[in-house]
């Protein structure tokens, strides 16, 4: 009996166990072996990216649960720095803590404070999220990873000084600057395709095709972004049992 040929999404009780069981024997490291492994003895396809997030986001037993304590967050923010939107790497300097825990946690904490400070709030008074980068700013810091806990009246009646004002202007602006030069780039890579010859013989083939027939021009489209300046993001669901 071969493997079925589309990737299962909910993991099964005997899925997890074999699982387990692997990752006593191989390690928390040789996915690829897990997987290997694992596919063989259930018959089902289960990707070394799969074993690993199933491993570290529902089954490790050093998965932490608690909130994330200030020290935690002041270091996820420093590495950030360091590693960018790396959430994997990042993860691995925070005990217990999975790579979904992190990113999770970032962006839905982040959403949050930035939709209650900004409620009621003038347009220049409101904060513009465009990069992780605007955390630098202690004040600013101090606001969008505040907790759940914090009351909205308590975000009503703060507001930014000068100084974190002006310090969002210029780190939104560097942003928007080097989103730019990403984007030129991006043109003048692809206008080097479109200008690149072809020759007349295959011009005149019908069979020719400089893209796939089902190629979708909406793919340039430039994202949509929130209304308060926040990247569209969608959380990582673990999968879960049937």
């Amino acid at each position: 009996m071969s493997c079925e040929k589309r990737k299962p999404k909910l993991w099964k009780v005997d899925e997890d166990k074999i699982l387990k069981e692997l990752v006593k024997q191989y390690g928390p490291k040789h996915w690829t072996a897990i997987s290997q492994e694992l596919n063989i003895q259930l018959k089902v396809m289960r990707t070394p990216k799969q074993c690993r997030d199933r491993w570290f986001n529902n089954l490790c037993e050093e998965k932490k649960e608690a909130p994330f304590s200030r020290d935690e967050i002041n270091k996820i923010l420093d590495l950030q720095i360091q590693y960018g939107n790396q959430w994997s790497k990042i993860a691995k300097f925070l005990p217990g803590r999975t790579e979904n825990h992190v990113k999770n946690f970032m962006y839905a904490t982040i959403r949050r404070n930035v939709r209650k400070f900004n409620r009621g709030k003038l347009d220049s008074e409101k904060i513009v999220f465009k990069s992780f980068s605007i955390l630098s700013n202690l004040e600013i810091r101090e606001i969008l990873t505040a907790e759940k806990s914090v009351k909205n009246s308590t975000f009503l009646n703060t507001f930014l000084s000068r100084d974190a004002i002006e310090y969002l202007k210029n780190a939104n602006f560097r942003s928007e600057e080097n989103n730019n030069m990403l984007s030129f780039d991006h043109e003048l890579e692809y206008d080097n395709i479109l200008s690149t010859e072809i020759s007349d013989d295959l011009i005149n083939d019908a069979n020719y095709k400089t893209y796939p027939e089902n190629f979708d021009d909406d793919i340039f489209a430039v994202a949509s972004e929130y209304s308060e300046g926040f990247p569209e993001y969608t959380p990582m669901i673990d999968f879960e049992f049937h």
